[in-house]
């Protein structure tokens, strides 16, 4: 929830500030622990999803493609240029 209250740019010294628990190192060591995203999407797919079929769909804007790079396209939209990239 506190990551929706926080106006503007968001950072350990913000966290630590708005926040009524914890203090600005929490939040620092906090976030310099690996995470097993596949498993925490895979687990919070099983409670939140019913059914017997679920996906997990990553978005790739963020990395870098050119047509030899990308197999079964010429080109693609991307978010970030806001236009069809090769």
């Amino acid at each position: 929830m506190l990551y929706l209250l926080i106006p503007g740019r968001m950072n350990f010294l913000k966290l630590g500030r708005y926040g009524r628990f914890f203090c600005e190192q929490h939040f620092r060591q906090d976030f310099s622990k690996d995470v097993d995203w596949l498993e925490f999407n895979h687990q919070l797919s099983n409670k939140l999803l019913t059914g017997a079929r679920k996906a997990i769909v990553v978005e790739p804007d963020l990395i870098a493609k050119s047509r030899k790079d990308t197999l079964w396209i010429g080109s693609f939209w991307s978010d970030c240029s806001d236009r069809t990239e090769d």
